[in-house]
């Protein structure tokens, strides 16, 4: 044991970060001076320690001759957020602790990774036992574990605590005394401790739980990129190329799970969050703009008329074809496509109260029927510019199948991508899920969605319920809900076509955005609530009690200067 670090009579000595970091490092080294020095591309070239640059980041080994003597399990906040690998380094620590090893905590680097390290007495522990253990700890569920530092001998290492991070962002410090820190790492604990905590945590069957990704739909959304900057800016791209707005951005981002990556990355970086977002949001629209989804050719005010007329602007139902007849009417009178209009006369011309009348101007600017063009001089009403019907995007009665217009009935969709077929073949998407329009629908609208791909005319009710082997009754009231969220499209004579949504405008709708995500997160919260019983249980029935243990309390006896035997006592 002599050669795993400072005899604990040093300690007192110990008064400066240079100190520590030299302490820190005989501590948990299991290779003697030998280290990694890290460079700013974060490639690592092996020296001694006296030729480490001030400042710069260096690795442990963690293993010499095929024995681990240190085992470290690396918390990576990079992918998961800061919360996840928080989370996760406290339930490892609870758990080592109640196999009567007291580790240390560490923190590591800027986004908030963790650092959970303990050192084994001599001879250490093999190689396979150290992957046995980095595995045992995956199973339990720890998605922020990075198992690479404990699956090869020759290459495990680890940043010491006390060592500058790469990033500049301070030091890894230890949490609570490091004095205390630096005391356990020097103590030990025998090589019979960590193998009863593997094969505890291995017989209790533990297994890494069932938590699939969140589907594409899903309201808390986990980017396949690791960047979460572009993760934020494609959700703001998304929005807008769906006709949102910046509030509409802001409620998806309230939606997301406080452990979700971009809320994550929102609240690691500190500030005006609402600024940040806003910012997000005019690169998405300089974007739009620069990238129309549609062309924005300049189309004379007198064809704009015509092809108003010729749409028949009725067919658009309710208070919107109303409030659409009147803004003609008034653009006819004025002979050009700028028209300004109050919500008070739009009520007044409609025959229709001033809310109604508000909603159906809505509508329409959000249908691309209008575009807001600013407001009239001297009043307080808005100045709309009507919009060819090509560049409409609105519920389109008049066809058979798919929607020719992107986005179908309510909100423009990028094909294929969400497209009906799409959505119908994505059974765990949040809005079949609990909560939403469920699996029986699903499978009739899948039904539908498979015809128009086909291209059928429609599906009828009695065909419907023998392809879903359902009652009619059944058929037709799945068909009502799914009209109701504009996924279904009743033709004559009696026919049901699909129509396409974007899946996770449509989840955020229902009001079921974020909640696979919230129920994976209370799932694994009881899974591991279960698992630290079972695991506790088996540790008592070895007569193994938790920290803190005789070691703990060795280890408080030495960080107060007490006289005690190292040696003799481990």
């Amino acid at each position: 044991m002599t050669d795993m670090g400072p005899h604990p009579d040093v300690l007192a000595r110990l008064n400066t970060p240079l100190d520590l970091q030299r302490a820190f490092f005989d501590a948990i080294s299991a290779q003697g001076s030998d280290l990694l020095v890290i460079d700013e591309a974060n490639s690592a070239t092996r020296a001694a320690w006296g030729d480490v640059p001030p400042g710069r980041p260096y690795a442990a080994f963690l293993a010499a001759r095929g024995k681990f003597r240190t085992i470290a399990l690396d918390f990576d906040a990079s992918k998961v957020g800061t919360a996840a690998s928080v989370e996760d380094a406290k339930y490892a620590a609870a758990v080592i602790r109640l196999g009567g090893i007291d580790p240390v905590v560490c923190h590591s680097g800027s986004l908030g990774g963790r650092h959970v390290i303990f050192t084994v007495q001599w001879p250490g522990i093999s190689a396979r036992r150290a992957q046995d253990l980095v595995d045992r700890f995956a199973g339990l569920g720890l998605v922020s574990l990075d198992k690479s530092n404990l699956r090869n001998g020759s290459t495990g290492a680890i940043r010491p605590p006390w060592s500058p991070h790469r990033s500049g962002a301070g030091m890894s410090e230890p949490e609570g005394d490091p004095h205390l820190a630096l005391t356990k790492l020097v103590v030990g604990h025998p090589p019979e401790a960590v193998s009863i905590l593997v094969d505890v945590i291995a017989g209790a069957g533990t297994r890494r739980p069932r938590l699939k990704p969140p589907p594409e739909t899903a309201g808390a959304r986990r980017s396949d990129s690791d960047d979460r900057s572009s993760t934020l800016q494609g959700l703001a791209l998304r929005v807008r190329n769906g006709g949102g707005t910046l509030a509409t951005l802001t409620r998806l981002l309230d939606s997301l799970e406080p452990a979700d990556p971009v809320r994550q990355h929102l609240a690691e970086k500190g500030g005006d969050t609402h600024a940040r977002v806003a910012r997000a949001w005019h690169k998405a629209v300089a974007h739009y703009d620069k990238n129309p989804p549609r062309s924005a050719a300049h189309v004379p005010d007198h064809e704009v008329l015509d092809d108003w007329r010729a749409a028949e602007v009725g067919r658009l139902g309710g208070s919107a074809a109303r409030v659409a007849l009147a803004l003609l009417q008034e653009a006819e009178l004025q002979r050009r496509c700028l028209v300004g209009m109050s919500v008070r006369h739009a009520a007044e011309r409609a025959g229709m109260s001033r809310s109604a009348a508000a909603r159906a101007l809505s509508d329409l600017v959000e249908w691309h029927c209008l575009e807001v063009a600013g407001t009239a001089e001297g009043t307080r009403a808005a100045r709309y510019r009507l919009q060819p019907t090509a560049h409409w995007s609105l519920p389109t009665h008049g066809t058979v199948g798919i929607s020719l217009y992107e986005g179908g009935v309510w909100k423009p969709t990028v094909p294929p991508v969400n497209s009906a077929l799409a959505l119908a073949d994505t059974p765990g998407a949040e809005v079949w899920g609990h909560g939403g329009l469920g699996e029986p629908r699903r499978k009739v609208y899948r039904v539908l969605a498979a015809a128009a791909l086909a291209g059928g005319e429609g599906v009828d009710v009695l065909t419907l319920a023998a392809e879903v082997g359902r009652s009619d009754s059944t058929v037709r009231r799945h068909l009502r809900a799914l009209s109701e969220v504009g996924l279904a499209r009743r033709t004559s004579p009696g026919l049901w076509v699909a129509e396409a949504r974007d899946a996770m405008d449509l989840a955020f709708d229902l009001g079921v955005a974020g909640a696979s995500s919230r129920r994976a997160a209370a799932h694994r919260l009881e899974r591991r609530d279960h698992m630290t019983r079972v695991i506790a249980a088996r540790f008592k029935e070895r007569g193994i009690e938790p920290v803190m243990s005789p070691l703990g309390a060795l280890a408080q006896q030495l960080a107060l200067g007490e006289d005690v035997d190292v040696l003799q006592t481990t």
